[in-house]
């Protein structure tokens, strides 16, 4: 095994001749705002349901949102990565295309700081893997690899992250 990969260290991901992504490993605050993504899409997806639905009273309007939003105070990325109770609602939405997408938008900063920007927008990366699942997939788990690098806990993870019951 590399050094870069025991140390977690930023690896070159090549997406063709001309233009490779830099991939710095994932900290906690990094996690903290794709988990916070994932809170923000269950309580959007209750939104649309009371938004769209003219038949309900206001009884169920209030029940979906409070149910949504302990829903969404539950998330927690560790369940998806099959650390405590698993959490198939959260691993579908991070296994999403969206989602995987959105991890490796944290990946791609400006520098390993917790604080720098991504060095693309999401929309660019968007057009850069278009609809090639399996380079989405490939960066996906690099990402993976290199925030999460004992080697242990690696095969667990991308098993449990790409797999749902």
């Amino acid at each position: 095994m590399s050094l870069s990969k025991v140390t977690g260290a930023p690896r070159e991901y090549r997406v063709n001749e001309e233009l490779s992504l830099t991939l710095y490993p994932l900290r906690s605050l990094h996690w903290g705002v794709i988990e916070e993504w994932i809170r923000s899409k269950i309580i959007g997806s209750a939104k649309d349901v009371i938004k769209d639905d003219n038949t309900l009273t206001q009884n169920s309007r209030d029940s979906i949102m409070k149910t949504a939003h302990q829903v969404a105070a539950q998330i927690n990325l560790m369940t998806c990565f099959g650390i405590g109770k698993e959490d198939e609602p959260t691993k579908s939405i991070l296994g999403s295309f969206e989602g995987m997408l959105r991890v490796i938008h944290q990946a791609v900063r400006t520098s390993p700081a917790q604080d720098s920007i991504p060095s693309y927008k999401l929309q660019e990366l968007d057009v850069i893997v278009g609809s090639d699942i399996m380079m989405l997939s490939n960066i996906f788990l690099e990402v993976i690899s290199i925030s999460f690098p004992d080697t242990k806990s690696k095969g667990v993870l991308e098993k449990n992250l790409m797999s749902t019951k």
